[in-house]
């Protein structure tokens, strides 16, 4: 398992953005806004995310807590990715104008 910023670091990578420490998501590029979450703060990630316009998905640090995110998520316009980055969810929300 590695750790959120590892995990953050290399999705902000992949998507061509830079992760953030502090508050606002951990990546946020011109097309989408990831945040990484642990099983500690996976609950009250979609609140964490609220109000930010485009896709935005969650990206869980270990891959044995996105049963319980797509739990969470369901009926929510949140995506989901795992550690890797792929998305296991597509977020509803609209693209960027």
């Amino acid at each position: 398992m590695a750790g959120k910023v590892a995990v953050a670091k290399a999705l902000a990578e992949k998507h061509g953005g830079r992760y953030h420490r502090g508050k606002g998501p951990d990546i946020r590029t011109d097309k989408i806004t990831i945040n990484v979450e642990t099983s500690r703060t996976l609950r009250s990630a979609c609140g964490r995310l609220r109000g930010f316009r485009g896709p935005v998905y969650i990206a869980c640090a270990n891959d044995a807590d996105i049963e319980t995110a797509k739990i969470i998520l369901v009926g929510k316009t949140v995506g989901l990715m795992n550690s890797k980055g792929r998305i296991l969810k597509r977020s509803t929300r609209g693209r960027w104008p």
